[in-house]
């Protein structure tokens, strides 16, 4: 059967409707319950409509309403905001439809080190030879799931890291601290897949370390800085037996756009939108396929950079690297953001207790390092000499010195 036949299937806008419906029954956000209630009352004549649209092979999207969530305030005391949307019913209803076809196609090429936002699939254990056996059903779940339980993903996730690092150390850290039942048998399922995680690997470790290392990176305004082109283009490598509906269908479901009304040009500017109504080229949060839309932008990264980073496991939007060395875990860009940030905790306690007025912390923040050049930082960043506080303080304190004819004028 083609991608566009299954696409068309009522049990397929169903399955669609039922994850939708099962979001907004869980889900502590903020939702519009009357347009839920209404399309539900009409239920059969909206997935008609949808499924029309699919037949044409096209889908006129709504425009997105801006839905800004409140965050934690800046540095400077500035009420800041989460950039969100409102994402009609229907729109929701047709893109959970989609990714029912093209997702069990993606799924299968997945890394194996991405675990957030992973599709719902059955999931059980078999005993075989006295051993469980781990097993595989089908992407359908009668609870209406989207993706993944928590306990089917985190938790799998923490534990191969724990893994990980167990197998970069020295054999008697193995033999001093025994595997828990939990532990063992997810390794012995990872021992069990074709496409195993390259790091659990015997062979992959080549000279064990007594200290491993460890950094966890969380990406920055991830969803709004992916854009749909990336979307688009990996869904037509990975989904070629899908061109039926990855033409102008998925590029209609990828054209969105920003409804202003209401919304002051100010009030757009703290969101990063235009104030005025235009495209919006990149993944809306909101969107309940979100994070299956963010995994597929994600799958040209590779899974680990044999040269500097030897080890990577994501749980999107943060990525934990782990090393057998701080000369491979720190390159140059990462112990920039690291001295940087340094600068910004003094300059900012200096703020306060001076009395400057900055207007961006984090230029001030780069300025005041590259006055410097922070020599010390560079070499305790890569392991030439231990870092004390004595000395940040000395250091960024003497760099500050030289900014105080920049911080008056209000520069930064």
């Amino acid at each position: 059967m083609s991608a566009l036949n299954n696409l068309l299937l009522q049990e397929n806008l169903h399955m669609a409707w039922a994850k939708v419906r099962r979001y907004y029954i869980t889900t502590d956000a903020w939702y519009d319950e009357l347009a839920v209630a209404e399309f539900e009352a009409n239920l059969e004549s909206e997935l008609t409509c949808i499924r029309d649209q699919f037949l044409r092979g096209t889908y006129s999207l709504s425009p997105l309403v801006p839905l800004p969530q409140p965050k934690k305030a800046d540095p400077n005391g500035n009420p800041r905001v989460r950039q969100a949307f409102w994402v009609r019913v229907r729109d929701q209803v047709a893109w959970t439809a989609f990714a029912n076809v093209i997702g069990p196609i993606l799924e299968e090429k997945m890394p194996t080190w991405s675990y957030g936002n992973r599709l719902y699939r059955t999931v059980w254990y078999d005993t075989v030879d006295l051993h469980p056996v781990s097993r595989f059903g089908p992407f359908r779940s009668s609870d209406g799931l989207l993706y993944r339980r928590f306990q089917h993903s985190w938790p799998l996730y923490r534990r191969h890291i724990y893994l990980t690092i167990r197998a970069m150390s020295l054999k008697k850290y193995q033999t001093e601290i025994e595997l828990s039942d939990a532990d063992r048998r997810a390794l012995r399922a990872e021992q069990q897949r074709t496409r195993r995680l390259p790091y659990l690997r015997n062979d992959f470790w080549k000279n064990p370390v007594r200290n491993p290392y460890w950094v966890s990176l969380d990406l920055e305004k991830f969803y709004p800085s992916l854009h749909t082109s990336t979307i688009a283009s990996n869904i037509r490598e990975h989904c070629q037996d899908t061109s039926d509906i990855a033409g102008t269908l998925l590029d209609d479901l990828l054209r969105f756009r920003v409804d202003p009304a209401g919304w002051s040009q100010g009030e757009m500017e703290k969101m990063r939108l235009k104030s005025k109504a235009a495209d919006f080229p990149h993944i809306p949060t909101g969107l309940m396929v979100a994070g299956f839309l963010a995994n597929v932008a994600m799958l040209q990264v590779p899974i680990f950079d044999r040269r500097p980073l030897e080890c990577s496991q994501r749980q999107t939007p943060s990525c934990p690297y782990l090393s057998q060395s701080t000369k491979l875990l720190f390159p140059r860009k990462i112990g920039r953001w690291r001295r940087n940030r340094l600068f910004a905790g003094y300059l900012n306690h200096w703020r306060k207790s001076e009395g400057w007025k900055i207007r961006d912390l984090g230029r001030a923040a780069e300025a005041c390092a590259a006055l410097l050049r922070a020599p010390l930082f560079e070499r305790a960043i890569h392991g030439g000499e231990s870092l004390t506080r004595r000395a940040i303080a000395l250091q960024a304190k003497r760099a500050a010195s030289c900014l105080l004819v920049l911080l008056g004028s209000g520069c930064l």
